[in-house]
C-alpha cells in the first residue's frame, strides 16, 4: 500500500483542484478520495452514534485514512476558506477527543503527516487559507510537511508555497489584535 493519500473536495468534482490533485498523484505515486462522496454528518455536543444508523460514513473513512502516513488535502480556496465538506471532516475529529473509545485512534495521528494542496485565481491569501490546516496538524501532533498551490488556468503547474515550518504565534496574535483593533 501506498504512504500518502490525497482527500479531494470541490464544488467541481473534475475541475482544476481535481486536475492539480491528478498531477500530485502521479508524482507521489498515490491515489485521490473524493471526500464529497462520502456522507460525512456534522458534529454534535452530544454523543455521536452515527455509525449505528449505517447513515454516516466518518469513522470507517478514518479507519482507512489512519493506515496511510502522509495525508494531502486538497481543497480550493473559496473566499479564502476551505470547502464545506473539507471543514466538516475536521469538526468531525472533535469527537475523537472527547469519545473515550476513539481517542487511541487520535493518537494514531502523531505518527501522520500532513500537507495541503490549494488551487485558486489569485496568489493572495495563501497564508491565511493554510494556517488552519497547518495549526490543525500542529494541534493534532501531526508534522506539516508542504502546502502546494496550482493556479486555476494552469491546475498541472503545482509549486510549493512553504515548507512545514511552524506558525510564529505571536504572528498570528499581532495579526489578530490588529484587526480587532480596527473595530
Amino acid at each position: 500500500m501506498t504512504q500518502h493519500i490525497i482527500i479531494f473536495s470541490s464544488a467541481r468534482r473534475h475541475g482544476n483542484t481535481y486536475k492539480a490533485a491528478q498531477t500530485l498523484a502521479r508524482r507521489l505515486n498515490t491515489y485521490i478520495v473524493f471526500l464529497d462522496d462520502f456522507r460525512i454528518k456534522p458534529y454534535r455536543y452530544e454523543i455521536n452514534k452515527y455509525n449505528n444508523d449505517g447513515e454516516d460514513d466518518f469513522q470507517a473513512l478514518m479507519a482507512k485514512l489512519l493506515t496511510f502516513e502522509h495525508w494531502v488535502f486538497a481543497s480550493p480556496m473559496y473566499w479564502y476558506n476551505t470547502t464545506p465538506q473539507l471543514k466538516n471532516f475536521f469538526d468531525r475529529l472533535t469527537e475523537y477527543m472527547t469519545e473515550h473509545e476513539l481517542r487511541p485512534q487520535l493518537r494514531l495521528l502523531r505518527k501522520k503527516q500532513m500537507s495541503l494542496l490549494s488551487t485558486s485565481n489569485v496568489e493572495l491569501g495563501l497564508d491565511a487559507f493554510a494556517a488552519p490546516f497547518k495549526l490543525s496538524a500542529e494541534y493534532l501532533g501531526m508534522r506539516f510537511m508542504s502546502h502546494y498551490h496550482a493556479a486555476a488556468n494552469t491546475p498541472e503547474e503545482i509549486a510549493i508555497c512553504s515548507q512545514g515550518k511552524p506558525l510564529k504565534a505571536n504572528l498570528w496574535h499581532r495579526l489578530f489584535v490588529g484587526v480587532m483593533e480596527k473595530k
